[in-house]
């Protein structure tokens, strides 16, 4: 391919694999010479009209006529003229849409245009835990970031990072662990970033949020964090009965009830939450769901536990559970009154992609995460193993750059399903939304970040179907299709 010819395919990398190549004949090279051939690599330079273009993780060019913007996690350029037509004006969205039902002017004037194209640094304050949560894949080790070392990693943000990416947003989360175990590391940090961010970063405002278990919160912690903008994800299961089943201190016992809940909606209404799904709470998750909506909740980001053991009953369970998900979308949507579900939004915001392809997370690129010793990594999860060899380079000298070329290499085309699973990319009824999982979590349980639990396989066909049943029946799914072929012409 010459520079003047036109890849319909572009994801604007410096090579790309010849389009005449399907996945099949790429996984099969991939086991049987470890890599990609050099012959079937081709050079795709920027198109600057790209007819595939969502402009997120599979594009890092802005392309001018995307008509499915989300400007969010698919997307971190801002598409000027565009509308987004589903938006909730939240954690998915950094920037105005205008056109947008859901838009208040107060949170306008709130979100900064700067946080649009923006990398999010996770902070490890430590690697320790309160809880010992029988699911949870972060290796607990007494880890603890100092005052000083914290201070190093600032400096590399603002000014070694600032280098690398001018004029990108900065966003800080802090992840663990049980991050809040060091909350006065984590007040020095965010108060500090806030100083030096007015004459560093050219005022540009620096975003906060954290992931935790609620159980060290108190109404003079929880009110400073509302005070500072520090956004929470609260991980909470469910109901007692539910929540007390997994999440628990290492004497057994369960942690539901150190956790006030109501105090925390008193501060952050509607917060983001993160239950983790397994196949003895699935039976119940709808009851669940109803406590969280009682409560005012419905920003309920769930999570499956893909590395628990998901036999044909446990299936069966969650089949029967997703379904009622289903209906209740559908009732609620035909009622007229806001729902979101994470797995039925998967599917109206890729509809009309005939497979996914490109660069399948921002690892590396839009995600750094430093842990409690200053080693970087590609993300959060990767961090969380607590192993030094995974690391892409340190703070003190900076970034490992043939590692991480090596971590950005991975494409959607690269991976494939667990040989044992049956199951096939190129027949699958989910292809259009897959992205193949979490590769941190392939690796940390295959050993290979290529290829895909047989687990994910099994729920993200479920939810394909489930996704299309729901949105068939509201209407949207023609809508949605529309708008693909729009995006494709």
């Amino acid at each position: 391919m010459n520079e003047s010819e036109l890849c319909v395919n572009c994801y604007t990398c410096e090579k790309g694999i010849s389009p005449d190549k399907t996945s099949k004949d790429i996984q099969e090279a991939i086991k049987k010479h470890g890599n990609i051939p050099d012959e079937w690599k081709v050079n795709m330079p920027v198109q600057e009209q790209c007819e595939n273009c969502y402009n997120c993780q599979k594009c890092d060019t802005v392309q001018g006529n995307c008509q499915n913007c989300y400007s969010c996690e698919r997307c971190d350029t801002t598409q000027d003229g565009s509308r987004c037509v589903e938006c909730y004006n939240c954690q998915k969205c950094d920037a105005d849409q205008s056109g947008c039902s859901e838009w208040s002017k107060k949170n306008q004037q709130e979100m900064n245009k700067d946080y649009v194209n923006s990398i999010t640094y996770f902070f490890f304050p430590t690697n320790e835990c309160n809880l010992r949560c029988d699911y949870c894949y972060a290796t607990k080790r007494p880890m603890k970031m100092t005052k000083e070392l914290a201070d190093k990693a600032m400096a590399w943000i603002l000014f070694d990072e600032e280098k690398r990416n001018p004029g990108r947003g900065v966003s800080i989360q802090f992840f663990g662990g049980e991050p809040t175990m060091q909350w006065d590391l984590i007040v020095y940090i965010v108060e500090s970033m806030q100083r030096a961010s007015k004459e560093h970063l050219k005022g540009r405002r620096v975003r906060f949020g954290m992931t935790t278990n609620g159980t060290l919160l108190n109404e003079e912690r929880i009110k400073w964090m509302k005070e500072v903008n520090l956004t929470p994800l609260l991980s909470l299961d469910g109901r007692q009965e539910t929540h007390d089943k997994h999440r628990v201190y290492a004497d057994g016992r369960g942690s539901w009830k150190d956790i006030d809940f109501d105090l925390f909606l008193k501060y952050f209404p509607n917060p983001e939450i993160r239950p983790t799904i397994l196949p003895d709470t699935v039976g119940d998750w709808m009851k669940d769901l109803d406590w969280f909506q009682s409560k005012g909740c419905y920003t309920v980001a769930t999570e499956v536990a893909y590395e628990a053991d998901w036999d044909d009953k446990a299936m069966a369970e969650a089949y029967k559970t997703y379904k009622a998900m289903a209906d209740r979308y559908i009732k609620l949507r035909k009622e007229g009154k806001k729902v979101w579900m994470k797995f039925i939004q998967d599917g109206l915001n890729f509809m009309g992609v005939e497979k996914q392809t490109g660069t399948v997370c921002g690892i590396g690129r839009n995600t750094v995460a430093i842990d409690a010793h200053g080693n970087l990594f590609a993300c959060q999860r990767y961090a969380s193993f607590a192993n030094s060899s995974l690391s892409l380079g340190n703070i003190e000298t900076g970034w490992d750059f043939d590692k991480l070329k090596e971590a950005n290499k991975l494409r959607r085309e690269h991976m494939f399903p667990d040989p044992k699973s049956g199951f096939d990319c190129d027949t699958c009824v989910a292809r259009w939304r897959c992205r193949g999982g979490c590769n941190a979590m392939n690796f940390q349980e295959n050993g290979d970040r290529r290829v895909i639990l047989i687990n994910h396989c099994k729920f993200h066909r479920m939810w394909a179907e489930l996704s299309l049943y729901a949105l068939a029946s509201t209407g949207e799914l023609w809508n949605a299709l529309r708008r693909g072929n729009q995006c494709r012409r």
